[in-house]
């Protein structure tokens, strides 16, 4: 069903699918994976994570989110519109997985191409406003800016999970055979949902995507939501 606030459709996960419409040609992704034919990665975006620096997010908030990567750095598109109708104090934040296939990148260099074409997918084949997502988090630990503080995420699958809750997705997926859950990954999210709480507004639930409708995601992340929780 379309969400007429934002302009983003609630219809955001198959049942079984997990992951927010992320097509087959964008996992080709650096994990051993073979090239598919085609990709919504762009080679002119290939950012070294050395080039990529962590930046304080002093000008939001007084809290310092480390290991941080804002839009500009991961070269984010403009999205088409904004929604701010979103009332997260009562609720807090959703955590996401990119579904039943392998998703983490052995190498960080690649996980700002995989952001970008997440978002490609979210707003070219799905036809949504912008990436879904608050906030997503890779296993090597860095938090890469999604909608942002104060924007009506389109993750979490019902127009109350939208008004309620952020979004915040691990970049890493699978099945039986699941993508490492590393340290970083975990403290990524404490460290993303500790913003959020901060300058955000959030309120002090953490739950998963599966919650709000019928789906799998977020796979193995579910075990951790309690570690995800800020000191």
């Amino acid at each position: 069903m379309p969400d007429h606030h934002d302009h983003d459709s609630n219809s955001t996960h198959t049942t079984r699918r997990g992951f927010l419409g992320l097509t087959s040609r964008a996992l080709a992704v650096a994990t051993g994976a073979a090239a598919l034919p085609t990709v919504c990665f762009s080679p002119a975006y290939a950012a070294d994570p050395d080039e990529l620096p962590t930046v304080p997010l002093a000008e939001r908030g007084s809290l310092v989110m480390p290991r941080f990567i804002s839009r500009p750095q991961w070269r984010a598109r403009s999205p088409k519109r904004r929604s701010t109708r979103i009332y997260p104090a009562r609720g807090g934040v959703a955590v996401h997985h990119l579904g039943p296939k392998r998703f983490a990148a052995s190498k960080h260099s690649f996980c700002p191409a995989q952001v970008r074409g997440i978002q490609n997918t979210h707003m070219d084949d799905r036809g949504w406003d912008d990436i879904a997502y608050t906030y997503l988090v890779c296993v090597h630990g860095y938090v890469f800016e999604g909608r942002g503080v104060g924007i009506r995420t389109a993750a979490n699958g019902t127009n109350d999970g939208n008004d309620r809750y952020y979004a915040v997705c691990g970049l890493v997926g699978g099945g039986s055979a699941y993508d490492p859950i590393t340290d970083q990954l975990i403290q990524g999210f404490r460290n993303a949902i500790a913003h959020l709480r901060s300058v955000g507004n959030a309120g002090t639930s953490i739950t998963g995507h599966k919650t709000f409708m019928a789906t799998e995601c977020p796979g193995k992340l579910s075990a951790y939501l309690s570690a995800m929780r800020p000191g």
